[in-house]
């Protein structure tokens, strides 16, 4: 069920929402991304959580909350394009939630 018909739902009750409780972006050094030195873009990062239909992320990454404030900014770029009839490609509402793994 994507966003759009969830948006448009008719009926009250429950409805089913993909959500990945636990991820990761190059601010986490452990990720394939930093030990590989990889780029990736944020609107990169969203992306593909969008290609994959969730609709929900927290961001978990180890000790930082780097990126949480450049995703938000991203997404809200990204939503104010769709929201004006030119969506990034594979674009679908997406819902973040910071966190953050803490070392003890």
């Amino acid at each position: 069920m994507t966003n759009s018909v969830q948006q448009d739902w008719p009926w009250p009750g429950s409805c089913w929402w993909k959500f990945d409780f636990h991820t990761h972006t190059p601010a986490s050094t452990d990720t394939p991304w930093a030990r590989q030195d990889l780029q990736l873009s944020h609107e990169e990062w969203l992306l593909k959580f969008m290609a994959a239909d969730i609709d929900c992320v927290a961001v978990t990454d180890h000790n930082s909350g780097e990126w949480i404030d450049p995703l938000k900014a991203t997404y809200a770029e990204m939503k104010q394009q769709a929201d004006n009839g030119n969506p990034p490609a594979d674009f679908r509402e997406l819902t973040l939630f910071p966190g953050m793994e803490i070392s003890a």
